[in-house]
């Protein structure tokens, strides 16, 4: 029993070794707690729908992946013999891909697949630039859709607004986004046009379970209409933990629980924040008509999602808030969780080429933030 609780301890201590946010928000969540106790009031009133939402979420994603649903996209690719065309394909794949699984899954998913046929045919000196492409294409496609991220799940609830009010309000700066990348695309890969990719990559596909396939394709399809609050999510949410239970156990421990406990630390953080009277009065007055601006800073810092869970309580202006910390994840390598995901696959497996994939990736993000931040002050201004 000791020896086991030993190894527990040590695997915790590695987690928070390793995942640096996660580390940020509990040591934040207990600091302060000790500064107000935690009532039952305030259990309860933690944002428990957004948890439960972001389980269903990663937990049929990756029921998805893990079956091979999305193979589909190597298939495509591997017929795809011009770099210029392939780099296209990918940087399409992250933007639209993302506005449906999730920025951090619609990489999870291409990522590797990229960098294997790079390597393949001997072209890694074009990894650094599509990984780019790919890790900007999946942060500002995913800000289209209320289940694009996780905090456009968290402020498309607090907002209350409609899945159609939410996306007719993001369009103008996802296409702008769009346009952008297109343009970046072209200066970053203009000089293969005519080159040529001699493949010999043979494909080791799982055959698809069909079974399986559709069942978590079903449990996904059953999770947007909770996000969209066609079906209650709490009903969904019973229903879910019993069908994987029976169907798939298993998938449990495929679950990104560090990822859910990092929601729940700033939650409870958040909530602590703004129970201090002087500290929820400081940043009123901070963030209340900054969103944008704060926002975006904010993420460069502490990444996207945790800006968004601690400005919302003291925000006056969501739409804003929703612009900045979308628009702020391009910047640093940390603005984005989606970003550490891109980097910690190529530090695995194209070791190499990190420096270079770090250091245009920073040039490219930060290049394309400066360009947005004003872009989107226009369309604030323009009430979109």
């Amino acid at each position: 029993m000791q020896r086991e609780r030993g190894e527990m301890i040590a695997k915790a201590l590695s987690l928070l070794k390793k995942d640096l946010l996660l580390t940020i928000s509990l040591s934040l969540a207990l600091i302060s707690s000790l500064l107000v106790p935690p009532t039952g009031e305030m259990i309860v009133s933690l944002n428990w729908k957004t948890l439960a939402l972001l389980f269903m979420l990663l937990s049929s994603i990756e029921g998805l992946r893990k079956e091979g649903v999305l193979s589909a996209i190597e298939s495509y690719a591997l017929r795809i013999r011009n770099p210029y065309w392939l780099s296209l394909f990918f940087l399409l794949v992250s933007f639209f891909l993302s506005m449906a699984i999730t920025n951090d899954a619609a990489l999870i998913a291409i990522v590797p697949i990229s960098i294997e046929i790079l390597k393949k045919a001997e072209k890694r000196n074009l990894i650094a630039p599509l990984l780019t492409l790919e890790s900007l294409g999946a942060n500002l496609g995913s800000m289209l859709t209320p289940f694009g991220n996780p905090q456009n799940l968290f402020l498309f609830q607090r907002m209350g607004a409609g899945a159609g009010e939410f996306i007719l309000h993001m369009l103008p700066l996802a296409s702008i986004s769009l346009l952008l990348l297109l343009a970046l695309h072209f200066i970053l890969f203009k000089n293969v046009r005519n080159s040529e990719i001699v493949l010999r990559l043979k494909q080791d596909r799982k055959p698809l379970d069909r079974g399986r396939s559709t069942f978590y394709m079903a449990l996904f399809a059953l999770t947007l209409l909770a996000v969209v609050n066609v079906i209650s999510a709490s009903y969904l949410f019973v229903m879910f933990i019993l069908m994987l239970l029976f169907f798939d156990r298993p998938i449990y421990r495929k679950i990104d629980y560090p990822l859910i406990l990092t929601f729940l630390s700033f939650f409870v953080f958040s909530s602590n924040l703004s129970s201090i009277e002087g500290a929820r009065a400081l940043l009123g007055r901070i963030a209340g008509g900054n969103e944008l601006l704060i926002g975006s800073l904010l993420s460069q810092v502490i990444s996207n999602v945790p800006a968004a869970l601690v400005l919302e309580p003291f925000s006056s202006d969501l739409g804003a808030l929703l612009y900045g910390v979308n628009v702020g994840g391009v910047g640093t390598v940390i603005a984005s969780l989606a970003s550490l995901i891109a980097l910690r696959s190529v530090s695995s497996m194209a070791k190499e080429e990190t420096k270079g994939y770090l250091r245009l990736f920073t040039i490219s993000s930060f290049a394309l933030l400066i360009v947005l931040m004003p872009i989107s002050i226009i369309l604030l201004q323009l009430k979109f």
